[in-house]
Order: structure tokens, then C-alpha cells, then sequence
């Protein structure tokens, strides 16, 4: 099927990296997924930022990556989309809810490694994401941790000492880590049990829909909550233990 954006075109071209192309019987873990939300400092979040302000913050990624990285990467202006398109990047699990507004200023970048992407101006300036169709969440952490840090010495962070990196919601201040494993549980029902037992308070970690659809009732999410006082590593690698 051909779609008139070229863009767009290009990412229907590429596999969907949250889904396994050759999943074996009996499966359970159908990806994994670590994000990171960062800010740049001096500039407001964007949810209060103006769009002149959100753009400066855009281009200020777009100077960083012509340094860092090749000219690979895909970049997609939210504004000018239809909402065919937006609905395509949304199912393949490019982009958030959120994001869906269209905003100006808003941008999906994606990386010639079709695991990795970068949302501008969602809820913080910039949503990094690595997926994997598997369960190896210390993998999609060693490709986002090095892009990370690439990106930090050409950008200035928002961060303070003793808590970390600054974020537009409280509970993602610290690391800026969200960890996350889709699994299929068809008996949904034999496992609410166990899921109400190992919830936030003891284990750490939380449950949701397929983190796009929320009522999915056999795809859940895993996700790890610690952020503040964790090490990076330790936040990303306990989901493989």
C-alpha cells in the first residue's frame, strides 16, 4: 500500500521493532522497551512552552544530532500529518497518546536502527525509546544508554544535585528510566492474583494495557517505578534477573 506522505511511506517500510517476526509457540514475552525523558535547561516543559519555544528546543536536538550521529535519521513534523498518519505512527507504537494533538513544534525522529526513536516536545523535551522484540532489556539499555550519552555532550540537561535528571512529572524525576516488558497472559484471571501480590509496594513494578491500548485484557506491560536514588544500570537491569 502506497501513502501520499513519503515520510510516512518510509516507516511503513520498516518492520514494527515491538513486535517478534518469527515468535515461537508458547511465547510469552512479545517485546521490551527502555525510555528515557530528558530536558534541556532554561527552557520551560512543553506542555508550558510556547511554540516558538518548543521550536528552539527542536532545533537545538536537530544542531546536537548533525554533530553526533548520520543523516540517516528521520524527522517528522507532527502539524502538518493527517490523521491516516498519525493513526499509523500511534499503532505502530511510535508515538504516545499525547502526541496525537498534533502541536506545533512536536517532531518524531527516527534512527536508521529501527529500534531506537525520539519524540520532541511530548510530555518533556525529548522521549527517547529503544524496543526490542524480545525480553533483553539490558540490550535496548546499552544502545539507548550510548545514544544518551552522545547526546549529553551537545546538550545541557536539566538536573539537580541529589535528584537527578528534571522531568515534567515528579514520579519520572531522578533517572528518567521507564523499563518496560509487554507479555501475552490469555488467562488473564489466573494471574490477577499474583499480579494484586507482587504490585508497586513490594515488587517495585506496575501493570497496564499494552501501554497504548490501556483495557487490553491479555497484553500487559510489566514496568519497573524506582527512579530516584537508583543507579542507571540497576533501574534497567533488574528487569532481567
Amino acid at each position: 500500500m502506497m501513502y501520499t506522505d513519503p515520510l510516512i511511506q518510509q516507516v511503513m517500510e520498516r518492520p514494527p521493532t515491538w513486535l517478534p517476526q518469527r515468535p515461537k509457540r508458547g511465547d510469552i514475552i512479545i517485546s521490551s522497551r527502555i525510555r528515557l525523558a530528558r530536558n534541556l535547561h532554561g527552557f520551560p516543559f512543553p506542555l508550558n512552552a510556547s511554540p516558538s519555544v518548543r521550536g528552539e528546543v527542536a532545533n537545538a536536538f536537530f544542531e546536537a544530532m548533525d554533530i553526533i550521529e548520520d543523516v540517516n535519521w528521520l524527522r517528522i513534523a507532527m502539524e502538518p500529518l493527517n490523521e491516516e498518519s498519525i493513526t499509523l505512527l500511534f499503532e505502530r507504537k511510535l508515538i504516545s497518546r499525547e502526541f496525537l494533538t498534533r502541536e506545533p513544534g512536536r517532531f518524531l525522529v527516527l534512527s536508521s536502527d529501527p529500534n531506537m526513536s525520539v519524540m520532541i516536545n511530548e510530555e518533556d523535551h525529548f522521549r527517547m525509546q529503544y524496543c526490542r522484540p524480545d525480553g533483553n532489556l539490558l540490550k535496548a539499555w546499552s544502545k539507548l544508554s550510548a545514544f544518551d550519552t552522545k547526546l549529553q555532550e551537545e546538550l545541557d540537561f536539566a538536573c539537580l544535585p541529589g535528584k537527578g535528571y528534571l522531568t515534567s512529572c515528579p514520579s519520572n524525576l531522578g533517572t528518567g528510566i521507564r523499563a518496560s516488558v509487554m507479555m501475552h497472559l490469555p488467562p488473564f484471571e489466573a494471574v490477577e492474583e499474583w499480579c494484586q501480590q507482587h504490585g508497586n509496594h513490594r515488587s517495585r513494578f506496575e501493570r497496564r494495557g499494552d501501554g497504548y491500548h490501556r483495557q487490553s485484557l491479555s497484553d500487559f506491560q510489566s514496568i519497573h517505578v524506582g527512579r530516584i536514588g537508583e543507579g542507571d544500570y540497576p533501574a534497567s537491569s533488574r528487569g532481567n534477573g
